[in-house]
């Protein structure tokens, strides 16, 4: 089975949990995304690779030895990116069992939904961290893959319930 993953980006989860920081929220992130994949055991998984939700996601699957696929949506992802995520997104393509770049060019307004396509299209289970209101890439990922009848977990109850809750 193959997971996909699609979620907010860590400065949208900022404004929403700021207990504990940036370092914490992405701590936080990774422990929920190891838990879903411990929980369904998946043989690969694929990160759209911008920070926050998909990092994490990716950063689990390596800490579970799963292999992962990086899915970058175009040339120069990580350019407006702060030293740390761009040492971390690096880092983790480095060791990611495949990098596919979805589109050779540079960041344009379809990029993102190129990759998301791309990445539902190869997946067996969608896992979101969606809050289910805001519109914009993860609510196109979701609803495309519901469109392709790719089942979606969406975490963002356990996330915003229980796990900062208590963490």
């Amino acid at each position: 089975m193959i997971v996909a993953g699609t979620g907010h980006r860590l400065s949208e989860l900022v404004g929403i949990f700021e207990r504990g920081g940036r370092e914490a929220l992405h701590h936080d992130l990774t422990a929920l995304a190891e838990a879903y994949l411990v929980s369904t055991q998946p043989s690969e998984v694929i990160s759209g690779m911008a920070v926050g939700w998909d990092m994490a996601l990716a950063e689990a699957a390596e800490n579970l030895a799963i292999p992962l696929l990086a899915a970058i949506p175009c040339l120069g992802q990580d350019v407006l990116w702060d030293d740390d995520q761009r040492e971390r997104w690096r880092s983790l393509c480095s060791r990611a069992k495949e990098v596919v770049y979805v589109s050779e060019r540079s960041y344009d307004s379809t990029c993102m939904k190129r990759r998301n396509e791309w990445m539902v299209n190869r997946a067996d289970r969608v896992v979101a961290l969606w809050d289910g209101r805001r519109r914009g890439g993860t609510w196109s990922c979701v609803a495309y893959a519901n469109k392709k009848k790719v089942p979606v977990d969406n975490l963002w109850e356990l996330w915003s319930t229980r796990w900062r809750r208590s963490s």
